[in-house]
């Protein structure tokens, strides 16, 4: 069983093991990209689909944003975070 599938099992994992740091640093440097882009650029919203799990048609982040591993994340239709 590899490391994400115990995630989604719901058993003991190791982050440490490198199949999990890989889609973290994938995570993390396209977090970084959408954080550098501006807000408007049509190129920013496509970078959320390349790491996340599953995600909704309609959506947006102002950001900055970041992710862990985000292929663990699924967000529906019409997402706008809202931070208090």
């Amino acid at each position: 069983m590899t490391e994400e599938e115990k995630i989604f099992a719901g058993k003991m994992f190791d982050p440490r093991k490198q199949e999990l740091k890989d889609i973290k640093h994938k995570a993390h440097i396209a977090c970084q990209k959408y954080n550098a882009m501006d807000e408007y650029d049509p190129e920013r919203s496509p970078i959320i689909q390349e790491f996340i799990g599953k995600i909704g048609k309609v959506y947006y982040f102002q950001g900055p944003i970041q992710f862990n591993y985000g292929s663990h994340t699924f967000i529906g239709e019409n997402f706008l975070p809202i931070l208090i």
